[in-house]
């Protein structure tokens, strides 16, 4: 070979060598005609330029653990070091950003480096440095003299080995300081190559005795057909080899250990029969065993079997399993196996050369493709984010589980992570976790959510160089200690989607908008783990106090509550200083689609001693200790409620059960309150009885309520259990007022139910009085110590159910005081007192646009059309003199036409009043969710509120008249005024004010609501004749508060109810309690 030649080769190699990192020189670019072996020549010290490199990477690689600090030039440094200097370059943004967030979020965790490691590390690169520079100018002189090349190999060659032997004497040395650096310098020599037909090979040269081959298949469990979980295990299971196999979520291997040199012919034959003509043995009695294993998986609740439960959509299905023939088996095999899905890993201590030649001269050679070329797919296949799971240990340690990605986006990210996160790939997913203290979890990931909203910024560029920086990082890992695991070294091999395929090269490459893509879905994607990898599921495990500080009990307590408070969320979640607050990042994970469906699959349950379980249905909010006197808002301490949510049921599948349950005839629970039923019209009717109590003290009252409450409730356990199973529902809920009766019955039987409801409220029955008293005493003393408030339900508005409260202690002195005699006559004299009685049917309007349709009779079941209802109220302080009037037109359950058209219409008749109404601005107009129903508030100060109706009712009107006279270019101002009203409404100016809105949205979702977003977007696309429309919002159902002041008289008009008088409060409110 001519020296022109050898010069041509070595400058060939070398920038081979900079474009693809590590890879060794090109073996299939060889001419064919020289043999492998061939030692002669320059190419001994290929190897030690190669090794020499890894070290000069490695080095650079180690600044970049600090690439939160690094100065990003635009031209490659050959500094080592990687701290790069630059005078003229001025974009600094990656740096800052990044030197901001890990400061920020250091404080919450782990502190810096020592210094003393830091000195270490500087003087063993200082060593490494000055070898390297001598190594360097050797190199330089050899390349560059090209007369006489050879002679100057020759000269230098007892130079070069003596500066590379002291270098890895200095390695060997100063081992413990270089512990610190990452990655960590291994003494084993790896080469890697690849063959014509995409077959991968690592030979790793070390004292291994014999050959310990490791092959490995780019096919495991995630590749199992949607329809046959289990396939790709069960066709390993009856592969007929005497490989040893493992069977993995991305990955088979097959092992061999030879004792024999000669043993690699044999064994390199067997793995080319079984790649081309696989057999299957014992079928029947491998599916048979594989069945039974997984059902037993299928119990645990490690963090193997969710990942793996994650990665698919199938339910384990005893006939696809175990109903397969070899024809399956064969098809499943060669559809995913080819000549580039294949690895071979080789740890030995011959010549790496003699392998080549062993392997080159095998069959395996002339394998082209198997079948046609298929690029490896990573893609996430179960929508994971809508699943939140508990892990509960004995270590506070959480983890944010994300997708997996196509393009190493997760692995990219997982370099840029910031102090306390530490990104790790496990089984093709991105674990973040974070082993801090949980009373920072929540700050901790609102970091988070800050720092992927920043990578989308970022520069390209910056991005670029850093992605760069990581592949060269990325490259060393392979170098880690001084033995090495084939299996993980086999899997590294296809582990990293980066490659892909591009003629006969692999190259990295950096896609921005797959990044981008991949941050934002991961933003509002990725599940919440709590506790430790060891957690083992127990279906028998109770809830225990000491638990509850793990956040998504209160999360998911929450959520299954269904509250639609119009206060700010209450819960303590941290005992942190007497501080009691709920924050959301300021981008939440925890969005409404991401939950919504765990209320159809689980009900969170709590067990009271003795009687079984019973369904979660309070919210506890107790008030400070103290009595209330009427001049001062009383201030509210929030406790936790401890409940168990149970793991979800791996065997059900919630999108189906949601399906089923809208054609089935059981009725389906949409709110705490409000039933529905898709089908069979008019099957279910809906009665609320609402029962004034008489008068008494506060502490009185409420007390006899509960007792009340109680005993029926128990009462209607043993009377009612047959109507029950046949799907009738009664619950009985004391309010600060009175007694609601909710009954769910088929319409045919409605009125015999109801008779047998009265009937079973006057039953006398003194032992179960007794019982339920003494069970009540115990609840009180049971939930004063844990700091619940018993009095308080979730169905009524805060400002009804957080009335003030008499202290625990007096509660039981009342109770103590009750007698059965007292009881009874409680009861008496209730019974006696005001009854209304609503009754909410199946009614769908006779428009035939809404003929059968579903989602129109859910948002009609409240409708109250037909039944105007009046109340008439007497304030008693005499700070507020002002009568006034309310009307309240209820639109049904919210839906996005009427919400969207609501929140135009409101502002059009605010505007109208300003401008044009005599009364300005003493008429308060506002859209007003009602629970769950939607609708119109109007509110008019300083009428008389006998006349305050028809006021109202004639501003509606000459309001209406002058929307469908206005022009179109009027009515888009007025609706770009309501979107811009819209747009400020989600900009907060606090997380707790954002904690709020985005509970209103997963509760609003629940009930088939689309959040402000859709709302806008809906607006944007109305045109002036659709917003014409609103004036016909009104014409439902309606209720009438009539507040009169203190020296005004209340009318005792034919059909108006009176309610109790009340403290200094927006007492038309009170109609919510129905």
């Amino acid at each position: 070979m001519s020296q022109e030649e050898d010069q041509e080769k070595l400058l060939k190699d070398e920038d081979k060598n900079e474009k693809i990192g590590l890879k060794s020189q090109n073996w299939r670019n060889k001419d064919k005609i020289e043999p492998y072996y061939d030692q002669s020549g320059p190419s001994k010290y290929d190897a030690i330029i190669i090794l020499i490199l890894v070290i000069m990477i490695g080095l650079s690689g180690f600044g970049l653990l600090k690439h939160y600090n690094i100065l990003i030039t635009s031209k490659p440094s050959k500094d080592v070091r990687g701290t790069l200097q630059n005078d003229n370059y001025q974009d600094s943004g990656v740096q800052d950003v990044f030197n901001r967030l890990s400061d920020d979020i250091q404080s919450n965790g782990d502190s810096k480096a020592p210094k003393e490691d830091e000195i270490a590390i500087d003087s063993v690169l200082d060593s490494y440095i000055s070898k390297i520079e001598q190594y360097n100018d050797v190199r330089t002189e050899w390349i560059d003299d090209e007369d006489d090349i050879n002679k100057k190999i020759e000269e230098k060659l007892e130079e070069q080995q003596n500066i590379v032997q002291d270098l890895e004497e200095l390695i060997i040395q100063q081992e413990s300081e270089i512990q610190i650096l990452k990655p960590v310098f291994s003494k084993n020599i790896y080469t890697y190559k690849e063959l014509q037909n995409g077959i991968k090979m690592l030979l790793i040269q070390s004292s291994t005795e014999g050959i310990h081959m490791t092959i490995t298949l780019n096919i495991g469990k995630k590749d199992d057909p949607s329809d046959k979980p289990g396939l790709t295990e069960l066709l390993f299971r009856c592969l007929s080899t005497n490989f040893y196999i493992e069977i993995f979520n991305n990955y088979t291997t097959l092992t061999a250990q030879l004792s024999l040199f000669e043993e690699l012919n044999a064994k390199l034959q067997e793995l080319y029969n079984i790649l081309t003509k696989p057999q299957f043995i014992d079928i029947d009695k491998n599916a048979n065993d594989l069945y039974n294993d997984l059902l037993i998986d299928s119990k645990s609740g490690d963090l193997e079997y969710v990942s793996d439960f994650l990665s698919q959509q199938a339910k384990l299905n005893e006939l696809t399993i175990l109903n397969v023939d070899a024809d399956q088996l064969f098809q499943q095999y060669i559809s995913h196996i080819s000549a580039d899905t294949i690895s071979l890993i080789f740890k030995t201590s011959e010549e790496q050369e003699k392998i080549l030649d062993k392997v080159f001269q095998s069959d395996l050679s002339k394998l082209k493709n198997l079948h046609k070329f298929q690029q490896p797919i990573f893609q996430n296949k179960y929508p994971q984010g809508r699943h939140i799971l508990k892990f509960r240990s004995d270590t506070e340690l959480l983890t944010l589980l994300s997708m997996s990605d196509q393009y190493s986006c997760q692995r990219f990210l997982a370099y840029l992570l910031p102090k306390p996160f530490y990104g790790a790939i496990w089984q093709n997913h991105l674990l973040i976790t974070l082993d801090i203290d949980l009373g920072s979890v929540l700050n901790s990931i609102n970091k988070l959510i800050q720092f992927l909203d920043y990578l989308k910024q970022a520069d390209e560029n910056q991005l670029q160089y850093l992605y760069s920086q990581m592949l060269a990082t990325e490259e060393l890992l392979f170098n880690t200690k001084y033995e090495e695991n084939l299996i993980s070294s086999g899997q590294n091999l296809f582990s990293d989607p980066i490659y892909v395929l591009k003629g006969q090269e692999s190259l990295p490459i950096f896609d921005k908008d797959e990044f981008n893509k991949y941050v934002s879905n991961l933003a509002n994607n990725f599940i919440v783990l709590i506790g430790s990898e060891n957690f083992q599921f127990n279906s028998t495990y109770e809830s225990q106090k000491d638990d509850s500080i793990f956040i998504l009990d209160a999360i998911l307590n929450k959520v299954h509550q269904g509250f639609t408070y119009d206060l700010k969320p209450l819960v303590k979640l941290f005992d942190l200083n007497n501080q009691y607050q709920f924050q959301l990042p300021a981008i939440s994970p925890f969005l409404p689609e991401n939950l919504a469906i765990i209320s159809v699959c689980q009900e969170p349950v709590y067990k009271i001693q003795g009687f079984g379980y019973q369904q979660v249905d309070d919210l506890s909010l107790t008030v400070k200790d103290g009595k209330f006197d009427g001049s001062r808002d009383p201030k509210f301490e929030t406790v936790e409620y401890v409940c168990e949510f149970p793991l979800p049921d791996f065997q059900v599948d919630c999108l189906e059960k949601e399906k089923a349950v809208q054609s089935s005839l059981t009725p389906f629970q949409v709110a705490s309150n409000v039933w529905w039923k898709p089908s069979r019209l008019g099957a279910m009717v809906f009665t609320g009885l609402f029962i004034e109590k008489p008068e008494s003290t506060l502490a009185q009252g409420k007390t006899m309520l509960k007792l009340l409450q109680k005993y029926y409730t128990e009462l209607s356990k043993r009377l009612f259990q047959q109507e029950f199973l046949f799907g009738y529902e009664l619950s009985f809920k004391e309010t600060i007022n009175g007694l609601n009766v909710q009954i769910l019955s088929y319409s045919e039987k409605q009125q015999e139910f109801q008779d047998k409801v009265f009937d079973l409220m006057s039953i006398d029955d003194e032992q179960l009085f007794y019982y339920v008293k003494d069970l009540l005493n115990k609840d009180i003393k049971r939930f004063h110590d844990q700091k619940l408030s018993l009095l308080t339900q979730q169905y009524y508005l805060p400002k009804i159910m957080l009335r003030p409260i008499n202290t625990p202690q007096e509660i039981l002195n009342v109770l103590d005081e009750v007698d059965y005699q007292k009881f009874l006559e409680f009861q008496g004299s209730l019974l006696s007192s005001k009854i209304e009685v609503l009754n909410i049917g199946n009614v769908l309007p006779n428009d035939s646009v809404f003929q059968d349709s579903q989602e129109t009779y859910l948002t009609r079941t409240l409708n109250l059309k037909g039944q105007n209802l009046k109340y008439i109220v007497q304030r008693e302080s005499s700070s507020d003199m002002i009568s006034s009037v309310l009307n309240y037109y209820q639109t049904g359950l919210k839906n996005i036409e009427t919400t969207s058209k609501l929140y135009f219409y409101a502002d059009f008749l605010q505007s109208y009043s300003n401008n044009y109404f005599k009364m300005g601005q003493q008429v308060l107009i506002k859209r007003k969710p009602l629970g769950c129903a939607d609708g119109l508030q109007v509110y008019m100060q300083g009428v008389v509120p006998s006349e305050g109706n028809e006021e109202i009712e004639k501003f509606l009107k000459q309001a209406n008249l002058h929307l469908s006279n206005l022009q179109d270019d009027d009515i888009l101002d007025q609706k770009l005024y309501t979107i811009n009203k819209l747009y400020n409404e989600i900009k907060f100016k606090s997380l707790q004010e954002e904690g709020q809105f985005i509970w209103d949205k997963i509760v609003n979702k629940n009930y088939a609501f689309s959040e402000i977003q859709d709302v806008i977007r809906y607006l944007d696309d109305a045109f002036p004749q659709k917003l014409r429309e609103c004036a016909n919002l009104v014409m439902q159902g309606q209720m009438s508060v009539q507040v009169y002041a203190v020296d005004q008289s209340i009318e005792n008009a034919e059909g108006i109810q009176s309610l109790e008088q009340l403290i200094d409060q927006d007492v038309y409110e009170c109609f919510f309690t129905l």
